[in-house]
């Protein structure tokens, strides 16, 4: 639980930075940052998918 808070919570603060970037005309800085954020989703719903594969076993 502790580590899914912190997952959204980076993913929330990431959104935030977007935004700035965007708001100052940086779009390339924006861009990584997309890709940053696809990162910490992916990581998150793997986890969630090993957990829940691991409480069925």
């Amino acid at each position: 639980m502790f580590r899914e808070n912190r997952a959204r919570a980076l993913v929330e603060t990431i959104d935030d930075a977007i935004e700035q970037a965007e708001d100052l005309g940086l779009p390339f800085v924006a861009g990584i940052l997309m890709m940053a954020r696809l990162e910490a989703v992916q990581t998150e719903v793997a986890t969630f998918a090993m957990r829940s594969s691991d409480q069925h076993h």
